[in-house]
């Protein structure tokens, strides 16, 4: 999906850099390493060939989420994005 320059780094490869973690078991307290489902669903408004924004849903599989889990949404605009906050079970 096409997304803005400045979206893609630092914002998107920010959180696949927190998910490659936990696939690694680099997570903090000696998390170990698990198995991640992972979607990165585009919202789109009317006719635009370009997401207004991008939902990234990923969740340990192995524990059905209890050891990571996210649930973040990053604009796909230029300008101020939010400072990226990760929910997980870590």
């Amino acid at each position: 999906m096409p997304l803005i320059r400045e979206v893609n780094y630092p914002y998107m490869e920010y959180y696949e850099a927190v998910i490659r973690k936990a696939v690694e078991g680099k997570g903090p307290k000696g998390a170990p390493p698990v198995n991640v489902m992972f979607k990165a669903i585009p919202k789109y408004t009317g006719n635009n060939l370009v997401p207004d924004s991008v939902r990234i849903i990923a969740y340990s599989s192995n524990d059905g989420g209890k050891t990571f889990n996210m649930d973040v949404t990053i604009k796909n605009t230029l300008g101020e994005q939010p400072p990226p906050a990760v929910r997980t079970g870590w």
